[in-house]
């Protein structure tokens, strides 16, 4: 009997490239990660509040 493989090859790259752009953008040649003070989510850059426990005191870090 055939098993039909179904590729998710094409999805989960442009998931993952989605995620890894939103943790690492670039502006001026630096890296800025955004992280939540307290519970530690990784954030995109526009947010200003965390999604996951909605504290406002962000972490910015500039990675060169």
């Amino acid at each position: 009997m055939r098993r039909h493989h179904r590729s998710t090859q094409k999805s989960t790259g442009s998931r993952l490239r989605t995620a890894l752009t939103a943790v690492f953008v670039r502006d001026d040649g630096q890296t800025t990660v955004v992280e939540c003070r307290r519970c530690g989510t990784t954030l995109e850059t526009t947010d200003t509040t965390c999604q996951t426990c909605g504290c406002d005191e962000l972490a910015r870090y500039r990675l060169e």
